[in-house]
C-alpha cells in the first residue's frame, strides 16, 4: 500500500517538536480505520530523521510501445520489446520446466516464468510465405553491423536472392484499414536498377534497388483495404534481395497484420543470463524443502494469455503482436508433509523494457524464508547508483541496502542499468538476518537482489496468505 496524505494531519494543533516515526505515522492515518502495524511499504526508522517522513522510492518513466510475443517450442516463450531510451530492444524469456533437484520439494515445475533478458541491437519482423512464383529463390543471413550473432523465427533474419531477370515473387495481404503495406528489400551496389511492384495484377510502379551503401529498404506501398495480391517482378540484371511484405523494424509494426518472421540480432552485452530466481523462493520448515524459482515444485491449474484485452492461445510457432500483454497462471505448491500454498501469478508487459510480477498465496506453510524480490544481475553489473552508491570490489558477501523498495544496479562499462521496484513488509526486521532488501555478491555467479519478510527466521513463520509485487526495468 502506497501512503496517502490527508491535509492538515501533520504537525497540525497541539505540541510541538520533532515528531517520532510511530507519531508520524499515526497522524497520518488518525481516523482512517487503518492499522499501522499492518501497512505495507511502511517507512521505518532507517529511512528517515524523526519529524520527516519518506514516502516509497519510484523507477523512472516508463514508455509504452509494441511487442511480439512468440511461443519458440513447447516450454519457451519470448517477449521481444524496444527499450524505455534510446536505440535497441530486449529479448525476455519465459520458460517452463526450470527444475534443481537439490533440496527441492518436487520434480513438477508447470509456472511458465522469465528466466533470461537478452539486449538486441535489431529486431524485424514480417510476413515471408510467397503464394506463388517461377524461380527457386536463394537465402541470405542478413547482418547487422555491430552484432555479436543472431536469432531467426521461421527465417526471419534471411532475405530471398535471385539473379534471374524475369524472376517473381507473389504474396497474399490482407491490407489493413490504414491502407498501408511494404515489401523490404535488402540493397547493394549491384541490385537490380529496373524491379516491377503490382498489385492485383496492375503495375503501380518501376524502381531502382541500387544502392552503394547496401542496406534494408521499405517500400511503402498504398492500397485498397482488403485481400491483396502484391507482385515483385525483377525486369533487369543484377541481384534481387528480397525480405517478404508487411516487413519493418519493431517499433514501425502495425498491429493487426499477419506475421510469420522474425529477425534479431544480439549485441553480446545481456541483462539477465542465470536461470537461478527471477521471482519467488519459500523454505518450508516443516519438509526443509524450498520452492519457487529453479527449484520449482509448481503444479499448473490454469493459464491464460491475454493480448490486448482478448484471450489468445499460441500453437508452437505462434507469433502475436500487442501493445499490452499478460500471463495470467494458477499453480499448486505441495510439501511433502501435507503443507501448501495455491498460487496466483500474474506476468504483465504493459509498458516497453521490462515487466511486473504480481503474486498472491493461500494455504498453511511454516515457512523459516520467503523471498519476494530475487533477480540475478550478472557480476558485470558491479555498480550500485541507488538507493546507496556502491562498488563491488570482488569481496564477496552480502551488501544490505536497507528499508528500500528500489534498487538501480549498473555496469559501468555498457552503462546498462537493472532497476527493481518491490513491495516492502511492515515489521520485515524481526523475521530478517537483514533488516530490508540486500544484495549477495557471489564471485563469479551474480550481484543477486534478495528481499522478502521473512528470511532465516530463527523461529517458524506461519504463513496463510501473503501477495507482493516486482517491476523490473532493463535500461
Amino acid at each position: 500500500m502506497i501512503h496517502k496524505y490527508g491535509a492538515g494531519v501533520v504537525g497540525g494543533a497541539g505540541g510541538g517538536g520533532d515528531l517520532t516515526p510511530a507519531q508520524v505515522e499515526s497522524a497520518l492515518f488518525s481516523g482512517s480505520g487503518k492499522d499501522v502495524d499492518y501497512l505495507v511499504n511502511r517507512a521505518v526508522g532507517t529511512e528517515y530523521a524523526p519529524g520527516e517522513f519518506v514516502a516509497p522510492h519510484e523507477m523512472p518513466q516508463i514508455n509504452s510501445g509494441n511487442k511480439i510475443i512468440w511461443r519458440a517450442n513447447a516450454t519457451n516463450y519470448y517477449v521481444l520489446t524496444p527499450k524505455n531510451s534510446g536505440d535497441g530492444y530486449l529479448m525476455i524469456q519465459l520458460e517452463r520446466g526450470i527444475f534443481s533437484s537439490t533440496d527441492s520439494v518436487g520434480s513438477e515445475s508447470e509456472l511458465l516464468r522469465v528466466v533470461g533478458v537478452r539486449d538486441l541491437i535489431e529486431v524485424v519482423a514480417g510476413y515471408r510465405a510467397m503464394s506463388a512464383t517461377n524461380v527457386t529463390w536463394g537465402a541470405s543471413v542478413y547482418n547487422v553491423s555491430g552484432s555479436s550473432g543472431g536469432g531467426k523465427h521461421n527465417d526471419g533474419n534471411a532475405y530471398y536472392s535471385s539473379t534471374e531477370v524475369g524472376a517473381w515473387a507473389e504474396f497474399e495481404v490482407d491490407v489493413g484499414a490504414n491502407g498501408k503495406t511494404n515489401v523490404m528489400f535488402n540493397t547493394s551496389n549491384g541490385s537490380a536498377t529496373a524491379v516491377d511492384i503490382s498489385i492485383d495484377g496492375v503495375v503501380i510502379d518501376t524502381i531502382s534497388l541500387k544502392n552503394p551503401s547496401g542496406g534494408r529498404y521499405e517500400y511503402e506501398i498504398r492500397a485498397t483495404p482488403g485481400q491483396r495480391t502484391i507482385r515483385v517482378e525483377k525486369k533487369s540484371t543484377g541481384y534481387l534481395y528480397l525480405f517478404g511484405v508487411n516487413f519493418h523494424g519493431l517499433k514501425d509494426l502495425q498491429l493487426g497484420q499477419p506475421l510469420d518472421s522474425i529477425g534479431y540480432w544480439y549485441s553480446g552485452n545481456n541483462y539477465i543470463t542465470n536461470k537461478g530466481a527471477t521471482d519467488y523462493a519459500i523454505y518450508g520448515l516443516d519438509d526443509g524443502l524450498w520452492a519457487g524459482s529453479y527449484h520449482g515444485g509448481e503444479t499448473l491449474v490454469s493459464e491464460r494469455f491475454v493480448v490486448d484485452g482478448a484471450s489468445i492461445t499460441l500453437g508452437v510457432g505462434g507469433v502475436a503482436v500487442a501493445s499490452t500483454f499478460s500471463l495470467e497462471q494458477k499453480t499448486n505448491i505441495a510439501w511433502p508433509g501435507g503443507t501448501g500454498f495455491s498460487v496466483t501469478t500474474v506476468h504483465t508487459f504493459n509498458k516497453v523494457a521490462g515487466y511486473s510480477l504480481h503474486a498472491s498465496f493461500a494455504g498453511d506453510v511454516n515457512v523459516r524464508t520467503f523471498y519476494t524480490a530475487m533477480c540475478t544481475t550478472p557480476v558485470n553489473f558491479n555498480e550500485v547508483v541507488f538507493p546507496k552508491a556502491h562498488a563491488f570490489t570482488g569481496v564477496g558477501g552480502d551488501y544490505p541496502i536497507g528499508k528500500n523498495n528500489v534498487l538501480c544496479q549498473r555496469n559501468p562499462t555498457t552503462g546498462q542499468s537493472i532497476w527493481n521496484k518491490f513491495t516492502l513488509f511492515n515489521n520485515d526486521e524481526n523475521n530478517n538476518r537483514h533488516p530490508g532488501a540486500y544484495i549477495s555478491e557471489a564471485l563469479g555467479s551474480y550481484n543477486k537482489l534478495y528481499y522478502g519478510p521473512i528470511v532465516e527466521s530463527p523461529t517458524a513463520i506461519y504463513v496463510e496468505n501473503l501477495a507482493f509485487s516486482i517491476e523490473k526495468l532493463f535500461d
